[in-house]
């Protein structure tokens, strides 16, 4: 929502990074068009009233945010038309820019979130079924 936008002049920089350090709006993460579809990856946002309950300053913290951070799809047709959106996709997972012939949008897990480092990368196809 464009009301939620804050601004203030360039001096006073201080001042918006103190009126948005719990504003986390929704945005778009990755978008892929193949032949006949456009996939558009997005987190809705997190409420500030639950930001403000977070301590940012410590790795708990700020992992604790990035948990909060879900991720959807949103599917449109040729025509840009929406088919659905709000399809809920798996928690913790690094997205691509790539999407395979099939329609297969690759991803890997994300370390910080799992809070654990692995000795190799694990890369996943996701696919939406009808």
């Amino acid at each position: 929502m464009l009301s939620n936008l804050l601004g203030v002049p360039f001096e006073k920089e201080e001042e918006y990074n103190e009126l948005t350090a719990n504003n986390f709006p929704g945005t778009i993460r990755e978008i892929y068009k193949s032949k006949n579809k456009t996939f558009v990856i997005y987190i809705k946002g997190i409420q500030e009233e639950i930001a403000r309950q977070l301590d940012k300053n410590e790795d708990s913290g700020r992992r604790e945010l990035e948990k909060l951070k879900a991720n959807y799809i949103a599917v449109f047709d040729a025509e840009f038309n929406l088919l659905q959106n709000d399809i809920s996709v798996p928690k913790g997972l690094i997205f691509s820019t790539i999407l395979t012939e099939g329609d297969e949008i690759i991803a890997w897990k994300h370390p910080d979130f799992f809070e654990t480092e692995e000795d190799y990368i694990v890369y996943y196809k996701l696919k939406l079924l009808n």
